[in-house]
């Protein structure tokens, strides 16, 4: 395997929805541009920030929710397992927060739901947004006119908002005391309606937020496009662990002078299973930086500052290999 973390797969599948999440990702940067990227100025200029950043939370990405229900905790071990890695590394992260995508799916998981929510927060953990339904036409696919695409991105996340609300119910809390204005766009805005999103989130008030290291630790989540993940190189267990590890490192040293840097990482039970070992790394990476310390947090210049730019490494690795 190569060092930069990809190489051409013997089982690799150039397929239809390969070639359109490639396309898209080609006319979001012609369309887009890099989108801003604000690099937040610390007191301590030799201290990193490390945010790492779950989406697709509270329950479990990669588990199906068709005939879950309240009582389905399978659905929050995945959640259990990282809160409890990042409470004994004593690190603060932020959670993208995804709805069921289903209505009535979601009325059978809202009590799970809120209990997911309710152990984020008590981990004092950031919680923000990223949609009730994860469908590329909507987030990643559109075509048509830019009025078009934000119609059914401002009915998604209406969704999203009145979902969480019924949940908190359950949980006696309010959004307003527990979810931080952050939001992040599923598939990360690599898609063409990234600026359509990021019109939407500003009318609300909400913080756009990119990611400057896609982890892919999302190829088990029911959600993924099956030909790309078939597209990457690895076959076992052990080479996706080490893929996901060389992501981790080569991303740090392509950003090795920036003072924040956010990791794209997701809810689901790979992630818990290696997470210890990924903050490891992190720390081992910037151990080789003279004179500067970690800080594994979420400034408030994150929350504050809107940064669209995406990690883009994945993509072009992918065009090279068509």
């Amino acid at each position: 395997m190569a060092e930069n973390g990809f190489i051409q797969s013997s089982h690799c599948k150039k397929g239809g929805a390969l070639f359109l999440y490639v396309l898209s990702a080609i006319l979001a940067s012609i369309l887009c541009g890099c989108g801003a990227a604000a690099n937040c100025d610390n007191e301590t200029p030799e201290q990193v920030a490390v945010v790492l950043t779950f989406d697709d939370g509270p329950l479990a990405a990669d588990q199906s929710l068709e005939g879950a229900s309240a009582n389905s905790v399978e659905l929050l071990q995945p959640l259990g397992e990282i809160l409890a890695t990042l409470d004994r590394r004593q690190v603060r992260a932020a959670f993208f927060v995804e709805g069921s995508g289903n209505a009535e799916i979601g009325e059978q998981v809202e009590g799970i739901f809120g209990d997911g929510l309710r152990m984020i927060h008590e981990g004092n953990h950031v919680l923000g947004y990223h949609a009730f339904d994860h469908d590329p036409a909507i987030w990643s696919q559109t075509f048509g006119p830019p009025l078009y695409g934000r119609v059914p991105i401002r009915e998604d996340l209406d969704r999203l908002v009145d979902y969480i609300d019924l949940a908190l119910e359950s949980v006696d809390a309010e959004r307003e005391d527990w979810f931080t204005p952050i939001f992040r766009q599923p598939f990360g805005g690599s898609g063409i309606s990234r600026s359509e999103a990021q019109t939407v989130v500003q009318e609300r008030g909400w913080v756009y937020h990119g990611f400057m290291i896609d982890s892919v630790d999302w190829t088990d989540n029911t959600e993924s496009d099956p030909a790309l993940a078939d597209g990457l190189p690895f076959e076992t267990e052990a080479e996706r662990v080490e893929f996901v590890r060389r992501r981790i490192r080569s991303g740090i040293f392509r950003n090795w002078d920036r003072e924040v840097i956010d990791v794209l990482l997701h809810v689901n039970a790979f992630t818990a299973a290696n997470l210890d070992n990924w903050i490891d790394e992190i720390e081992t990476a910037y151990s080789q930086k003279a004179n500067a310390t970690i800080l594994f947090d979420v400034p408030e210049c994150y929350i504050t500052t809107p940064d669209a730019r995406v990690d883009r490494t994945l993509i072009e690795d992918l065009i090279r290999g068509l």
